[in-house]
């Protein structure tokens, strides 16, 4: 019986996994907004050697590498989404177990109610995907120094750099690391191995881009701009933020940070909540865009979930569920938004740039270029025309213009209107 109650993963673990893959089902395809359309064209440019744009010059690989396979069902690409989403799950399980069950169980529970997580686990993005990496790879070496095992160490190597292919900022967890080896005190000769495993992983992507580019860092720096982008924001609206996407959690994890709980939690926490801070002023946050700025917040979860299960873990099993109540309560707003239809998002926007871009796909010729500067990805994907941000770019084809605004375009060929925006399309004058 001892043996039976002391398994790694029993019907509790189970149980919570089946609950949080499920309120993640919810698979929406009634929209791909602006990032999500560069990731699946730039899959398609992969798969068929054409897309309507492809933006490798300044977006990691890997997750268009993972849709491949599944670029065209739309379907399927947010299925797959929400089961590699899900394994967060699992892996915040895997971490909480270095500080008790007790941890493992309630960390498990808070992702998976947690409602941004909810939301961002059918996104075809990855914000999501690559905290999943970055904790494999904590994990991975955190184990590995335990076990001594040198496989280990080459999985935390190899997960590091897959981290990093998939969200750029993610080179943030080489400082992480470093400070988890300076409290665990690694063996130096795996260490190494590790480091060599790491480079061989991010090799091909390096020669990828030195054909594509002739530099093996072009897209890493291109990157660079989304956060070199200066935007005023106080710290006030900062701390807003930050209050917003982790709710009720905020007061255990006070509670840890001032009894001094984890060392190492604690750092992670606050050295991802200082780079959060450090790029906040270059995220742009469209209007009525749900949790754009949040999303950025990522980083700090792990860390921040842990650190909240170590304080509940004092709790009675009465308190501990009267705590996820009013945590369900508070976050009320964020689960409407986590199920609302992403579509209906942005006041218009999103309506009639899909449905232009389906007008065009239907209407015009199939050698044609499609010039738009507000949402060019979305009317890309939906058109598949060629899409062009500047009209120098039309090379010759014939052009036809469209206009995103709270104004018609006068003479247009055609409009369409949802809320508080119009999209026109006119044809424009050869330039070539």
């Amino acid at each position: 019986m001892q043996e039976k109650k002391d398994r790694r993963y029993d019907g509790f673990f189970i149980l919570i996994l089946l609950v949080g893959i499920a309120v993640r089902l919810y698979l929406d395809t009634s929209y791909f907004f602006w990032d999500e359309t560069n990731y699946i064209m730039n899959a398609q440019q992969l798969a068929t050697g054409s897309s309507p744009h492809a933006q490798f010059y300044e977006r990691p690989i890997l997750l268009p590498l993972i849709l491949v396979p599944i670029f065209n069902s739309e379907l399927i690409m947010v299925l797959v989404m929400v089961l590699l989403n899900s394994l967060s799950i699992v892996m915040i399980y895997n971490l909480g177990l270095f500080y008790g069950k007790k941890t493992a169980r309630i960390s498990m529970v808070i992702l998976a109610l947690f409602p941004f997580h909810i939301l961002t686990s059918r996104w075809v993005m990855t914000d999501s995907l690559a905290m999943l990496l970055a904790m494999i790879a904590v994990w991975s070496y955190w184990k590995g120094i335990e076990r001594k095992s040198l496989l280990l160490y080459l999985l935390g190597g190899f997960f590091v750099s897959l981290s990093f292919l998939m969200k750029f900022t993610y080179m943030m967890i080489v400082v992480l690391l470093f400070t988890l080896f300076l409290l665990k005190r690694p063996k130096l000769s795996f260490l190494l191995y590790s480091a060599g495993a790491a480079i061989a992983t991010l090799l091909p992507f390096f020669i990828f881009n030195i054909t594509m580019f002739k530099d093996p860092f072009y897209p890493i720096l291109r990157a660079t701009h989304v956060i070199a982008t200066p935007w005023d924001v106080s710290l006030f609206f900062i701390i807003l933020q930050i209050v917003l996407f982790l709710g009720l959690l905020v007061i255990p994890i006070v509670y840890s940070i001032i009894k001094g709980k984890d060392a190492f939690l604690i750092f992670w926490l606050l050295f991802t909540l200082a780079f959060f801070v450090s790029i906040v002023k270059g995220v742009a946050m469209p209007e009525t865009m749900e949790w754009e700025v949040q999303r950025f917040l990522f980083p700090v979860l792990a860390p921040a979930i842990l650190l909240a299960a170590i304080s509940l873990r004092e709790l009675s099993m009465k308190r501990l569920a009267a705590f996820f109540l009013v945590f369900i309560l508070v976050f009320a707003p964020s689960y409407i938004t986590a199920y609302t239809p992403k579509i209906a998002l942005q006041e218009g926007l999103r309506e009639v740039s899909k449905d232009m871009g389906i007008y065009l796909k239907n209407n015009i010729e199939n050698d044609s270029c499609v010039y738009n500067v507000l949402n060019w990805p979305v009317l890309g994907y939906y058109s598949q025309r060629k899409v062009i941000n500047d009209v120098s770019m039309s090379e010759g084809c014939k052009t036809y213009y469209v206009e995103i605004t709270k104004e018609p375009l006068n003479d247009s060929i055609k409009t369409v209107k949802s809320g508080k925006y119009f999209a026109s399309v006119k044809i424009l004058p050869d330039v070539s």
